[in-house]
């Protein structure tokens, strides 16, 4: 009774159905209602005449009944919005019971009279087993075999049927049909699984009435391909992530991803992946040791730096995948289970035992080169293709305004040489939005541009939407002096080439500092 002294720490109930777990004899079902045309039906059979242990739970009221061998050996089904819980097919089927708490917040609870103390469980009505007999065998004329787990069966007989009313039944339905197509998919294709997805939306605006939300169907069918992963001996993740083996044992690897251990002052982990340079120009993620170590923080700088890399591709599975899974001993009910080896510790081995450990000897330009490369990856994913200036119009003004970089040419040449226009502010903002760097770590990379690009990044004005911006400028060659840099590639000293278009040098007696203009910073030239 201590569990339910407290309201906030008081746990859920649930009756296990069916004869598989019940005492001999005391084996029970639940009839529920889901929609307005099951509860007619439970009506009409007269189940309210009956004194059984009933509750509420939202829908229509719960009725428990005694289990007879007589009755269909299924689990679940759903017939004319009347939901039979029988829990008859060696499976495990439970519902939920008082006093316990929906995760709306609203409490399961007894109807007056009717709770375990005040009646016994009731043998099922005549009519009730007549009707669930006849039910279940028009059920199972659909081409469901429910008793044999035939999930084809049951996917061919709910399309058959066009209108899906309840929010479970059309869940079942697109459940049911999502697992009959992920048996087609080649699992990893994303092509083949987005061809398949479209055909669930189909089944979605067709057969159900009124159609589920489109972020349901794309949950639906993203279950499905977990699902389907764990009968695969050999799947794909994501890029650089891989999936070997089947069932409870299966193993997240390495696919191309290689990490690197750098001994720094913070310590670091670089993450290289060649598939990576679609997505960030660099293949190459930064990860500190405190990102490292939480699964949920990798994730997160993942997805900033690498963006357009999907590792929710399996919802609610990229813990483990991470971290690994403790292994389960043997019990009297259950197989046990081998534990799993999270990716965090193969690729740690890997790194090794390949011996990529980077030693820091200057812990001030390893942050420095963190600071370059995070710039890089930020460029490259806002600056768009080449441009001619004689083929640009208001819109890619507008473009250049709104995404704070772009890639044009200085003429109407062919081989003119392009320059890449990008507002510092804009970029470095994202910066320090998505990586851990100083307030003042923009300024300190922005002294270092001499000794990584050749020169300095000097402003120059563009007038777009009848205002002047300030811009800075990347020729083609700085651009690649930027990303050696970025990589580690140039510990030699950068080339002394000039830019491909003339740049004052700064007199010897400026210099450059910053001021805040209504709330922004802007570099302004001090003489």
């Amino acid at each position: 009774m201590e569990w339910w002294a407290d309201d906030h720490t008081a746990p859920n109930v649930g009756v296990i159905l069916g004869p598989t777990y019940g005492v001999p004899g005391r084996a029970v079902f639940d009839v529920e209602a889901d929609s307005a045309e099951g509860i007619d039906v439970l009506h009409k059979l007269g189940l309210g005449r009956f004194d059984t242990p009933t509750w509420e739970s939202g829908k229509s009221p719960h009725r428990l009944f005694q289990h007879e061998d007589s009755l269909p050996p299924v689990n679940v089904f759903t017939w004319r919005g009347v939901e039979v819980r029988l829990g008859g097919n060696k499976g495990q089927e439970q519902s939920v019971m008082p006093p316990s708490i929906h995760h709306t917040g609203k409490m399961y609870r007894w109807v007056d009279g009717f709770s375990l103390d005040d009646v016994e469980i009731a043998p099922v009505p005549p009519a009730l087993k007549e009707w669930i007999l006849e039910a279940y065998d028009l059920y199972s004329r659909c081409g469901v075999d429910e008793a044999a787990g035939n999930a084809a069966g049951r996917g061919r007989a709910l399309l058959r049927r066009q209108h899906h009313e309840t929010a479970s039944e059309r869940h079942d339905a697109l459940m049911a049909f999502a697992g009959l197509l992920s048996r087609s998919v080649h699992i990893g294709d994303e092509g083949d699984e987005h061809l398949f997805l479209g055909a669930l939306r189909a089944v979605n605006q067709t057969q159900c009435v009124p159609p589920k939300p489109d972020d349901e169907v794309v949950d639906c069918w993203r279950y499905a391909l977990k699902y389907r992963s764990l009968d695969t001996a050999s799947a794909k993740l994501c890029e650089g992530i891989g999936v070997k083996g089947s069932g409870a044992g299966q193993q997240f690897v390495p696919d191309g991803l290689e990490l690197t251990i750098v001994k720094s002052d913070p310590p670091s982990y670089r993450l290289f992946c060649e598939a990576w340079k679609r997505f960030n120009g660099t293949g190459v993620a930064n990860l500190s040791a405190e990102d490292f170590m939480s699964a949920k923080k990798t994730a997160v700088a993942l997805a900033a730096q690498v963006g357009g890399l999907r590792l929710d591709r399996w919802p609610g599975d990229w813990s483990r995948i991470w971290d690994g899974k403790a292994g389960r001993a043997k019990t009297k009910r259950s197989e046990g289970e081998d534990a799993v080896v999270g990716l965090r510790t193969l690729l740690v081995d890997e790194a090794v035992a390949a011996g990529r450990i980077e030693e820091v000897v200057d812990p001030a330009r390893h942050r420095l080169r963190r600071l370059a490369s995070h710039l890089y990856t930020a460029l490259s994913r806002h600056a768009s293709r080449y441009q001619q200036d004689h083929h640009r119009t208001d819109r890619d003004d507008f473009v250049l305004f709104n995404r704070g970089a772009q890639w044009v040419s200085a003429s109407e040449a062919a081989d003119a040489p392009a320059v890449l226009w990008f507002a510092w502010h804009t970029i470095w903002a994202e910066v320090e939005k998505a990586y851990r760097v100083e307030a003042n770590e923009g300024g300190r990379l922005m002294a270092a541009m001499p000794e990584i690009i050749g020169r300095r990044l000097v402003a120059r004005k563009k007038q777009i939407n009848g205002q002047r911006s300030s811009f800075r400028t990347l020729t083609q060659e700085e651009w690649g002096r930027l990303e050696a840099f970025a990589i580690g590639d140039n510990e030699e000293k950068p080339s002394e080439s000039q830019p491909d278009f003339p740049v004052e040098p700064l007199p010897e007696d400026e210099q450059i500092a910053g001021t805040l203009v209504r709330g922004e910073r802007k570099d302004v030239v001090c003489v």
